[in-house]
């Protein structure tokens, strides 16, 4: 099992200037690979390859031996600049798409989520005929709605691969490891973030309110629910055996709002090497 670093994990700390400098430090506390996040038609994305042509981007990863595992994505992106951003990710070197979430409206009803679905597959096909590899990803807001991601999640079947992400399940009363551990997709990877787990008073995060407000709500409790890896109520361990029972390569880290993201990220790593490190001979293949 490898460990790799979703790269919004440094957006406080990381442009353009020092993109080789900070990446530098991530290969040297040992990880091996780094997701991004490229996200066109959201304002307020941070672009974790800080807007570098791609040729400068792959020599500076090749130089340093980090792999590009994934890319978040938007879901709108995808579908109205497909071209651009196959190209981009191609030259790159970034073999998976994955879809960081979608808005709330996409799971409105059982009629919407179905039509969800069905873009989502189609993306899907799209992308491996163009030899992308594709996931979905659970955000939060996908839990708020009390059709939402359960419905979701009993409509797809097997057809689309995930992304679990740990923390954003639990920070909404969900438990990531009884949850996921469910369902029959595939996983590329999984994303190892930790949270406190949401009261009846947090969910729904949005506090009833809809539109912009209520987006701004769900980010308060957000901030105020995510926490470094292993300090929350997450059972990062479980997780992670779940993860080597589906035979997942990638364990990605993700943390949200650190005052000291490179400290933070580094004390995640360890924390996750030692988990690894502590896994029965064999349980995986290469421990």
């Amino acid at each position: 099992m490898k460990i790799g670093l979703q790269l919004y994990s440094l957006k406080d700390v990381l442009n353009e200037s020092n993109f080789s400098s900070i990446l530098e430090k991530v290969r040297s506390i040992g990880y091996t690979g780094v997701e991004a996040v490229e996200r066109d038609l959201d304002p307020d994305t941070v672009h974790t390859f800080c807007g570098k042509k791609a040729a400068a981007v792959r020599n500076v990863l090749a130089d340093l031996g980090l792999q590009v595992v994934s890319s978040h994505v938007g879901f709108d992106d995808l579908q109205k600049n497909f071209d651009v951003i196959s190209t981009y990710h191609e030259a790159v070197g970034c073999g998976t798409f994955i879809i960081a979430g979608v808005p709330g409206q996409y799971f409105q009803d059982g009629e919407t989520v179905k039509k969800t679905i069905d873009d989502l597959i189609k993306a899907s096909e799209k992308s491996k005929k163009r030899g992308f590899d594709f996931a979905f990803h659970n955000c939060p807001f996908n839990f708020i709605d009390p059709i939402g991601y359960d419905l979701f999640a009993r409509m797809i079947g097997n057809e689309l691969a995930l992304q679990p992400d740990s923390g954003n399940a639990n920070m909404v009363g969900i438990d990531p490891i009884v949850f996921f551990g469910k369902m029959n997709n595939r996983f590329v990877s999984l994303h190892i973030k930790d949270s406190k787990k949401g009261t009846a008073k947090d969910i729904p995060l949005d506090g009833g309110q809809k539109g912009e407000q209520g987006k701004q709500n769900i980010w308060k409790r957000f901030s105020a629910l995510s926490v470094p890896v292993g300090k929350g109520d997450v059972d990062i361990r479980s997780f992670v055996r779940l993860g080597i029972e589906r035979q997942v390569e990638w364990l990605i880290v993700e943390e949200e709002l650190a005052p000291d993201p490179i400290g933070v990220v580094k004390n995640a790593y360890t924390y996750l090497d030692e988990i690894l490190g502590q896994a029965p001979a064999g349980s995986n293949g290469t421990t």
